[in-house]
């Protein structure tokens, strides 16, 4: 408190033009902050609403592609269907799960990365950096395996690193633009 006593002193000695583009000045910035936090947020829930629903919409594809490969046991072609996930940016891994709750055939971008593959489940989950989706595979309104998907967060991640960037300019910008126009109209 007596480090701030200096300041509130100094706020009170000042003229009345300096207090009210004070007072001014802190609105504005405190609108703009949270303007800006608001936009952040909804921007990232949105983002991540979005990535959960084209997940889910490649799950569907790719295990409807499935269906037969599951019913004969053919591997071979399970793992050409997963194969072609490699042409989606940022999915990292899937696999399709047999009745058994076994894999039945994987993908991995990166082979070398010994990718460990979580027992079958149902649902979805993000972490840090990863966002992790399994759904059942249906034949004739019977679960006949399940598929899973797991992509990184990179997009996601940089789109946000843009923003913060794209908000700080728009907030130094627009507190310039405030203090200009307080001062301005102050005179009159």
């Amino acid at each position: 408190m007596t480090v701030l006593m200096p300041y509130l002193f100094n706020y009170r000695d000042l003229p009345i033009k300096d207090k009210l583009q004070a007072i001014v000045m802190v609105t504005v910035c405190a609108a703009l902050l949270l303007a800006t936090g608001v936009f952040i947020v909804l921007d990232q829930f949105t983002q991540r609403r979005n990535l959960r629903s084209d997940i889910g919409i490649l799950e569907d594809i790719f295990g409807s592609s499935s269906t037969a490969a599951l019913s004969f046991g053919d591997r071979h072609a399970a793992a050409e269907i997963l194969s072609s996930l490699g042409a989606r940016p940022g999915v990292i891994a899937a696999c399709i799960y047999g009745p058994d709750g076994r894999p039945f055939a994987v993908f991995e971008r990166d082979p070398r990365a010994k990718h460990i593959f979580p027992p079958a489940a149902y649902g979805d989950w993000f972490e840090s950096d990863r966002y992790k989706q399994f759904k059942p595979i249906q034949m004739d309104g019977q679960a006949i395996g399940t598929i899973y998907i797991e992509t990184d967060l990179a997009a996601i991640q940089r789109r946000k690193a843009r923003l913060l960037g794209l908000c700080a300019a728009i907030f130094l910008s627009l507190t310039g633009l405030s203090l200009a126009l307080a001062s301005r109209l102050q005179r009159v």
